[in-house]
């Protein structure tokens, strides 16, 4: 899904690549409550990261921000379970 949402954003369609980002999002919630799952912790973020870029360039600052906080708790997370995993992080 993130892949379809990069693809839609580089051709202009930041309207579908929002809509596939929200799905991404949403399942991968799903998959990062399991707290030993740092794959999918990582992911999560990696999403919201990139649901964040999609906002702003639709103007979508106060939710974009939202979503840069989200992922910089799920990084710090991650970097607090393993902090020599530099990769992780």
């Amino acid at each position: 899904l993130e892949k379809q949402a990069t693809n839609f954003a580089r051709a202009g369609d930041t309207r579908a690549a929002l809509a596939k980002l929200e799905e991404a999002v949403e399942v991968l919630q799903k998959l990062a409550a399991d707290k030993t799952d740092a794959q999918a912790q990582q992911d999560l973020a990696e999403a919201q990261k990139e649901r964040a870029r999609v906002l702003m360039e639709q103007g979508k600052t106060s939710r974009a921000l939202d979503d840069v906080r989200d992922a910089g708790r799920e990084l710090a997370a991650l970097a607090a379970a393993a902090p020599d995993d530099l990769d992780r992080a």
